[in-house]
């Protein structure tokens, strides 16, 4: 391994320790589930649109598979 390579490795794993770190800092200070005194509802005229782009998304993508079968 080269000093460019090692130099490299360290800074990416103090890179990714810190943000590990961070992100477990960020995450403590979140509320638990019951702590939260008025949680989001989503409307149920929004819950059916979700359903329906996800269901599209799904069948292009099974549309997308079964045409790649043929390769």
């Amino acid at each position: 391994m080269s000093n460019q390579q090692l130099k490299n490795r360290v800074f990416e794993d103090m890179l990714y320790f810190a943000a590990e770190h961070m992100a477990n800092e960020l995450a403590s200070e979140l509320p638990i589930d019951s702590e939260v005194e008025h949680p989001h509802i989503f409307s149920g005229s929004f819950e059916s649109k979700m359903r329906k782009i996800i269901a599209k998304q799904k069948r292009a993508e099974n549309r997308n598979k079964s045409n790649m079968v043929g390769f």
